[in-house]
Parts: structure tokens; C-alpha cells; sequence
């Protein structure tokens, strides 16, 4: 016999049988447990991948959208300038000076102006204006721009 079948009785050892399937129970399920968190872990790991993946894939996808696009625009811009340079040719060789200079003459009797009717106006200088009437009492006005220019102009020419 074992020593502790002297020491101890009949109910302490079914205690310590019962005591000793709980352990083995308990371990059971935290092994359980842990191949079940170990699972998790690697479902986690597995699905953080696939989203990194599916992120770089679609990046490229993006991009070469992106190229695809900017291809096609380039394209167009050289169809589009190849029109421009045709029509500003058929503008260019549509207009003839000459002939504008003789219809305006012959149809419209228009001439050159001499070199004595062309009047050159410096616009960087102030404008000044004089008013004079009824109401208004006399004093100069402050003109800006063009249109000070122009009415100055006039009075000079008066």
C-alpha cells in the first residue's frame, strides 16, 4: 500500500481525484482558449494582409487609371493643336491685306491718314477737366484712365 493510503481516508482521496480531473479540465480548456486566441491572432494577421494587399493592388489600379488618362489627354491636345494650326492657315491664307486695303477704298472711300492727322496721347500723365455751367461753379476735375485722356484729348484739339 501507498503511504498515503495510511495517512489519509476513502474521501480525501476521491477529493483529490476529483481535484485532479478539474486540473486536467482547466487545462484543457486553457489550451482550448489558447489555440483559440491563437487562431484569432492568425485570422487577424491573415485579414491585416489582405487589406494591405487590396490597398497597394487598388494604388496601382488608381494609377494606372491616372496614366491611362493622361494619355489620352495628350492625344487630344495634339489632335486639337493639328486643328488650330490648319484653321489659323486657312484664316491667314483667307485674309489678304491688299485686298481688304483696295475694298475699303474702292467700296467705302476710305484712305490712309497722313502723317499730320495722327495724334499720339501719353497716357501716363494726370487728367484734368474743366466744367463750367449754371449749377456747377468752375474748377478743374481729376479724370483718370482713358476716358481722361480721351476728353483731354479733345479739349486740346478745340
Amino acid at each position: 500500500m501507498n503511504r498515503l493510503d495510511y495517512l489519509s481516508s476513502n474521501a480525501h482521496k476521491f477529493n483529490y481525484e476529483v481535484n485532479t480531473e478539474k486540473t486536467a479540465q482547466l487545462k484543457t480548456v486553457r489550451k482550448q482558449k489558447k489555440k483559440a486566441l491563437t487562431g484569432f491572432k492568425k485570422f487577424i494577421l491573415t485579414a491585416s494582409l489582405f487589406a494591405v494587399v487590396f490597398s497597394i493592388i487598388s494604388g496601382y489600379v488608381k494609377l494606372d487609371e491616372a496614366k491611362n488618362n493622361a494619355l489620352m489627354l495628350q492625344k487630344e491636345l495634339k489632335s486639337i493643336t493639328a486643328d488650330n494650326q490648319l484653321l489659323q492657315q486657312k484664316i491667314d491664307s483667307a485674309v489678304d491685306l491688299s485686298l481688304l486695303q483696295k475694298k475699303a477704298v474702292e467700296e467705302y472711300g476710305m484712305v490712309k491718314p497722313e502723317r499730320s492727322q495722327t495724334i499720339y496721347v501719353d497716357i501716363t500723365r494726370e487728367d484734368y477737366s474743366e466744367r463750367k455751367g449754371k449749377d456747377e461753379p468752375t474748377g478743374k476735375i481729376k479724370l483718370h484712365g482713358v476716358t481722361g485722356t480721351l476728353i483731354n484729348s479733345i479739349h486740346i484739339l478745340h
